[in-house]
């Protein structure tokens, strides 16, 4: 905004005209008011180990446990995964913002947004946003995950619902929760958290490289390129010294190779892309031809169920052989 000020000689004309531009420049300057709700953890924390007040934390799934403390102007998460066996453990902290304005939030045209500035130990590792309600069934739903690259920076992340469904009454919860990051002991830092009630219409773009959770698997008919893996090969924990490469299955009208996963054994795969170069411009799907499947009627967390994860060091040409 361009404005012309004319000095006047009169005092109380000039204070007047400078109350009304203020007014003019802070109303449309919607970044300087300050979130309905935002905890800068400023504050000395509980009794109970220096918990930010209103916040509460847990563990799930797998053997980890967690501490959360607020201490030099900033929230800290600690996980210590290390009697977990199966890496399946997941940990959040989770707040009820209050001073949300709920009459417009109930309002179609508005949704909910959250902010938060994390720094975390190690890197590259995955943390998620999410809201729920005391009503809410599907705990995927309004859920977006965030790859944080490096242990140095700060990074800032943020939100934003779509059809949110809400009543007057309803307990909001705004939370954050990591998953699968490994077996050691780890940290999270949390300089700010907060969240709004916003417009549809008004709505910044969210920070941060973020992912649905979990994205939609594409039609393999939209890829240009079709690769088979070069190298492939079974680690065995079990036998880590054997090699698995002329596993395969008898009584077909010939042997197949095989290559098969289970709680002791392991696939690694290898592809050759030196000649795509570049960058990868959006996400790609792994096929794998089944076999034959192994499943018990008993049920444990995770059993049956095959983990996808890549390798971002290590040889890089390794033969199978």
């Amino acid at each position: 905004m361009v404005a012309a000020v004319k000095y006047h000689s009169n005092n109380t004309s000039f204070y007047l005209l400078l109350q009304l531009l203020l007014f003019l420049f802070t109303s449309l300057q919607p970044s300087l008011v300050q979130a309905q709700f935002i905890d800068s953890f400023d504050g000395a924390g509980t009794s109970d180990d220096s918990i930010p007040p209103g916040w509460t934390f847990a563990t799930g799934d797998g053997q980890a446990s967690m501490e959360m403390q607020q201490k030099d102007g900033y929230a800290s998460v600690y996980i210590d995964a290390t009697e977990d066996q199966r890496n399946i453990w997941w940990a959040l902290v989770k707040v009820q913002p209050s001073g949300l304005d709920m009459a417009r939030l109930i309002k179609p045209e508005y949704e909910l947004r959250v902010e938060a500035k994390i720094r975390v130990s190690h890197a590259p590792r995955r943390v998620n946003l999410h809201f729920n309600h005391q009503r809410t069934t599907d705990y995927h739903s309004h859920l977006m995950e965030y790859d944080i690259p490096d242990t140095v920076n700060w990074h800032t992340i943020s939100m934003t619902t779509q059809d949110f469904d809400v009543q007057l009454g309803d307990q909001i919860n705004a939370q954050m929760a990591l998953m699968d990051w490994g077996n050691e002991h780890y940290q999270i830092d949390i300089d700010y958290f907060k969240v709004d009630v916003v417009a549809r219409n008004a709505i910044d773009s969210d920070l941060g490289a973020k992912m649905p959770y979990h994205p939609p698997v594409a039609d393999p008919n939209i890829f240009s390129n079709h690769l088979i893996a070069t190298q492939d090969a079974i680690i065995d924990s079990a036998y880590p010294d054997l090699n698995f490469n002329q596993w395969q299955v008898q009584g077909e009208p010939e042997s197949a190779r095989l290559l098969s996963v289970n709680n002791t054994q392991v696939i690694i795969l290898r592809w050759d892309l030196a000649a795509l170069g570049g960058q990868a411009k959006g996400c790609g799907l792994l096929e794998l031809t089944t076999h034959s499947v192994q499943r018990s009627q008993a049920y444990a967390k995770d059993f049956g169920m095959v983990r996808v994860v890549e390798i971002l060091a290590g040889h890089p040409l390794w033969e199978q052989e």
